[in-house]
């Protein structure tokens, strides 16, 4: 079928994962490289992402900040509006 008579479909889809109970998470582990994180910032940070993606980035953000805070202080000050401390 075209896309357009799927789109209905696929809202509705995307929709139903909020009312999925809390006791279907799930953990994950994920190894990522600095660069591939960055552009994962650059996409997942602005305020056009997706809510649940945009969560994502704002805490792995703070993680990284941790931990390595020169490679991602430009990133942070774009996305928080002011300066790591």
């Amino acid at each position: 079928p075209p896309r357009s008579t799927l789109f209905p479909y696929t809202t509705l889809f995307r929709s139903i994962r909020y009312i999925i109970p809390v006791g279907s998470a799930t953990s994950r582990i994920m190894w990522i490289n600095a660069r591939a994180l960055r552009h994962f910032f650059e996409l997942r940070l602005p305020a056009t992402a997706e809510e649940e993606i945009r969560r994502l980035g704002f805490l792995l953000l703070e993680s990284v900040m941790k931990v390595t805070p020169t490679l991602f202080e430009d990133i942070y000050a774009s996305a928080v509006g002011k300066k790591f401390v």
